[in-house]
């Protein structure tokens, strides 16, 4: 019994419930289990366990815990994980088990602990049914079913996935919200389908198909709407903004229904966009969700994570998705949880699940999803696919990625070897020398700091856009030239693709990175707009921004003379790649010099190696004079 309790939050009632409950008694009610010492075993409900020692309840401390897929926590979580319940259901649940009264929890209502959000959940849910049925029973609806049955979607897909369609005038909708379910302009704006605060009553969504999006309970939290056949705007997708229910740097598109699949499977598909989705789920493939266009958060870590299932990365086949790919790596790596990644190396031209499916049919789609790779084979493809190769600072890259594979001494080590042998055309031997020579840089500082506590010198601040050294100053100089073309002409970023593809400047890599997703999001446009693109870095999580906005501002304010030209952009990659070449010459000189006093035994071969390399910087030295006076004669004539 209860004595004299006055429950005034949420966090109150459930300590109350934990506190009455036994878990023991509660799992039993969903999972057989048997005493083993202290504790009690069963097979774990959360995925397809076969081992009857994985899943324990432990009455002394009133916690479960699967050791093979790592779901853990007290009565409640155990009662919302397994029902799919929020934790105020699971708490009445738990009482109905128990046979437990509490007054105080009966009188309780999602109204009492948020009524905005609770009032947001009906209104978003009354949207969704809205839209369906102005699909599927309106005139002005059956060209957007149409174009949705033209992609492959059945009516059973549309249903399933709550797909539906905004009336153009978008008056209907708000007329229908507010006169025949009686809902105040103030609710309907928590939806976030209207702005009153601009005055705007308008369906944002108008015109448009709209997918509903729903958080981990199963609650529709806005929409994601697509323009379709010919309809001319200026984006294809308008998406409903942060509001009280939606954020979608927290929300993964389909969780609510994979997660059920993911646990029989013991794996969940990580992809791009809803219709990457829709795509698998057509092609049988059920366990997985979609980032919905936001970078990979710590949000969705955790919700990954609470499955304890292995997690199948499979972003766009483009830059932006690969970059993508590898920062979900990075993240996991962190938190040791299993992964794969969907084999890059594929021999044809499409993007991603919705595309192959389309193009290819729903056999190559499953054949492309069920060919899973490791991170070194993934980044042996990303290398070949996106650096020059050609280039010896991007040979010198790539080994310097793979040391730690070639050197670990174990089976694959050799197999690492020869493909990345294979892929720079570099001897085996001369790879094995280079990622000795790369360990020792990185251990030899190490140890010097330790053994002599040495505090590291400050780098010398220099005054160039990148923040690199003075010998790379004139690179630099020529790769913001490069940039400031790529932010306004397509065709620039298209030359820069396909003969480059990197910079050797880290924070213009990291920009160029950014340019490419924004790019993205709207529809890869002609040229970048400045402030759209400086607000989009504010809003992401990119580390470093301030000195990324302060690069991109005296980019964009740069003084170039010629307008843009393929001749332009191509005239700029030759020159970076000769100082490339000299900047990778003056390193191994300095190399070479430094050897002369270690092995005399080997003077003569040393300064053979010398004059040939300095032989080869004094033609790329005047070959760079030729070409900037060339370059001039020819501005003077113009």
């Amino acid at each position: 019994m209860l004595k004299n309790s006055t429950i005034d939050k949420e966090n109150n009632i459930f300590d109350l419930v934990r506190s009455k409950c036994n878990i023991v008694d509660v799992v039993s009610h969903y999972v057989k289990l048997t005493q083993r010492g202290r504790n009690y075993v069963g097979l774990c409900p959360f995925h397809d366990d076969k081992n009857l020692g994985n899943f324990s309840v432990s009455p002394e401390k009133q916690i479960f815990n699967c050791f093979a897929c790592n779901t853990k926590g007290d009565a409640l979580t155990f009662v919302k994980k397994i029902e799919n319940i929020s934790y105020l259901d699971a708490a009445r649940k738990i009482c109905e088990i128990e046979g437990i009264t509490i007054p105080e929890l009966d009188n309780i209502s999602y109204k009492k602990i948020n009524p905005k959000l609770e009032k947001a959940y009906e209104i978003l849910n009354d949207i969704s049914n809205f839209y369906s049925l102005s699909l599927f029973q309106s005139k002005e609806g059956e060209k957007a079913l149409k174009y949705l049955h033209d992609r492959g979607l059945s009516d059973e897909i549309i249903r399933k996935f709550s797909i539906g369609y905004s009336f153009n005038d978008g008056s209907k909708i708000i007329e229908f919200l507010t006169k025949e379910k009686k809902y105040s302009l103030q609710d309907i704006d928590l939806t976030g389908i209207i702005d009153l605060k601009n005055n705007s009553l308008i369906d944002k969504n108008r015109g448009r198909i709209a997918f509903s999006i729903k958080n981990e309970e199963g609650k529709v939290v806005g929409f994601s709407c697509r323009i379709f056949g010919d309809a001319k705007s200026e984006s294809k997708y308008v998406n409903t903004p942060s509001t009280i229910a939606f954020n979608k740097s927290s929300i993964l598109y389909n969780f609510y229904d994979a997660q059920y699949n993911a646990r029989k499977v013991n794996y969940i598909y990580v992809l791009e966009g809803f219709m990457d989705v829709i795509a698998c789920y057509r092609a049988g493939e059920t366990s997985c969700v979609a980032l919905m266009g936001t970078a990979f958060t710590k949000e969705h870590l955790e919700l990954l994570k609470s499955l304890g299932v292995e997690i199948r990365i499979c972003l766009d086949l483009d830059n932006p998705g690969q970059i993508g790919d590898k920062r979900i790596v990075d993240m996991l790596e962190k938190e040791n949880i299993s992964y794969l990644l969907v084999d890059n190396d594929v021999d044809f031209k499409y993007k991603d699940c919705d595309e192959i499916i389309t193009n290819l049919g729903e056999e190559r789609l499953r054949k492309y999803l069920n060919k899973l790779i490791d991170l070194p084979r993934w980044m042996i493809n990303y290398f070949k696919k996106t650096t020059d190769l050609s280039n010896i600072v991007n040979k010198q890259k790539m080994v310097e990625y793979f040391a730690k594979y070639i050197s670990r001494g174990d089976v694959l080590a050799e197999y690492y070897l020869h493909l990345v042998a294979e892929a720079t055309n570099l001897s085996e031997n001369s790879i094995l020398n280079t990622v000795s020579e790369f360990q020792n840089e990185q251990i030899e500082p190490l140890k010097k700091e330790i053994i002599n506590d040495e505090p590291t010198p400050k780098k010398q601040k220099v005054s160039n856009l990148a923040y690199g050294n003075l010998k790379e100053k004139r690179l630099l100089n020529l790769e913001s030239q490069v940039f400031y073309y790529l932010l306004r002409k397509k065709d620039a970023r298209s030359e820069f693709l396909s003969k480059m593809n990197c910079f050797y400047s880290k924070n213009f890599e990291d920009l160029y990175n950014l340019v490419l997703s924004y790019l993205k999001d709207v529809d890869d446009s002609e040229s970048v707009e400045i402030e759209k693109f400086i607000k989009y870095i504010e809003e992401s999580d990119t580390k470093d921004k301030d000195k990324l906005l302060e690069i991109l501002n005296r980019i964009d304010k740069l003084k170039v003379r010629d307008p843009y030209s393929k001749e332009i952009i191509d005239e700029l990659i030759i020159s970076i790649k000769k100082e490339l070449d000299i900047l990778t010459i003056n390193k191994s000189n300095d190399e070479l010099i430094s050897k002369l006093e270690d092995n005399p035994d080997s003077k003569a071969e040393i300064l053979e190696l010398l004059s040939s390399k300095i032989h080869k910087k004094v033609q790329l030295v005047e070959s760079r004079r030729k070409s900037n006076g060339n370059n001039q004669a020819k501005k003077e004539v113009d």
